[in-house]
């Protein structure tokens, strides 16, 4: 016996989410509507959970993500989320999110070598949500659709594959991430895994 995950626990409340919506209408119209309405719930919960000084800015973290994710350079960066921002600002609404389990983080490592958390940058990381599905659901309906008809290019497709992908790796209980990046970017290596025969670098390729 295991605890419920989050998706048995809608199931067990009578909570459909929008995959259920697609697939009873096959309406991309009504699937948009109801990420909307998810999204929205999402909002409700930072502002009734989270500290009055930190529910705004927590917000904001996240709802950067798209803009994050699908620029060149995928390092999180708090000028995104404010321009002229900076980590002082933002850091500890970014500490929140992780805290709720909203996102995750995947550091930089300054070398490949056993144990990467020694070696992680912590002021270089990425931020991948949770929940793959909300983060498609912040973009607009015309993403969405070019998001199915693979017509998407660049950082945007890179961005939301890593995201899909880093989703993989946590739901099969690899709840470390990391990458590689050298600082004059000649390579990279998107995710680094631990194994018992040594790290394995795992590079967007494989998955496209």
């Amino acid at each position: 016996m295991h605890a419920l995950d989050f998706e048995e626990f809608l199931w067990a409340n009578g909570v459909s989410e929008a995959v259920s919506v697609f697939l009873e209408n096959r309406s991309m119209v009504e699937a948009d509507q109801k990420q909307r309405a998810i999204l929205m719930d999402y909002i409700y919960d930072i502002a009734h959970y989270a500290e009055a000084d930190i529910k705004l800015k927590a917000e904001k973290c996240y709802f950067s993500l798209p803009d994050q994710l699908t620029k060149e350079n995928h390092k999180f960066q708090f000028s995104v989320v404010e321009k002229g921002s900076n980590a002082r600002k933002y850091k500890t609404s970014l500490e929140w999110l992780e805290n709720a389990d909203l996102i995750w983080r995947c550091y930089n490592v300054k070398t490949i070598q056993f144990p990467l958390q020694t070696y992680r940058d912590k002021t270089n990381f990425r931020v991948y949500p949770t929940d793959i599905g909300l983060l498609v659901g912040m973009f607009s309906y015309e993403v969405k659709v070019a998001i199915l008809e693979d017509r998407l290019a660049g950082g945007a497709r890179g961005g939301l594959y890593e995201a899909l992908v880093a989703d993989m790796l946590i739901k099969n209980d690899h709840k470390e991430l990391y990458f590689r990046k050298n600082e004059q970017a000649t390579f990279e290596i998107e995710f680094l895994r631990e194994t018992s025969e040594g790290i394995m670098p795992l590079y967007m390729a494989m998955f496209l």
